[in-house]
């Protein structure tokens, strides 16, 4: 009986030291910088999903940085288009704004790209942009 809870205090007592450590880490993070939330199940993305389904021939193919998730939840076909030269292998290009690291045409390739109307903008949320690609054959 006595070595058994010899043998169980220690234990108990590293558990509680490296339980606290932890919970102190943890909250010192989540007081630095707060989550942001990202990913396929975040509002503004079921928004412009939503909006691809609704709005879109079934047949046509999305530039997206993320071609599979695309696929997953619009039902079109979709592949990575990062470059203009590439517009023309898409009907539609579907821009992640929260960041340029992603696989994606670059901000000002996009800017010129709406001057010289090769594409116009369909949709926006705060996350995304939709835009509609001007095939000239």
């Amino acid at each position: 009986w006595r070595s058994t809870i010899v043998r169980i205090i220690p234990v108990m007592v590293l558990i509680y030291f490296f339980g606290k450590f932890s919970a102190g880490i943890v909250l010192e993070n989540l007081m630095r910088e707060p989550m942001v939330p990202i990913g396929p199940y975040v509002s503004t993305s079921k928004e412009v999903f939503s909006f691809i389904s609704k709005n879109t021939d079934p047949h046509s193919i999305i530039g997206f940085f993320k071609p599979r998730v695309m696929r997953l939840f619009t039902n079109r076909q979709s592949l990575i288009i990062d470059r203009p030269s590439e517009l023309k292998r898409g009907d539609y290009l579907c821009l992640y704004l929260r960041s340029d690291a992603y696989h994606q045409i670059k901000t000002d390739d996009i800017k010129r790209l709406l001057e010289n109307n090769q594409m116009h903008l369909l949709y926006r949320n705060v996350d995304f942009n939709v835009y509609r690609i001007i095939k000239t054959e």
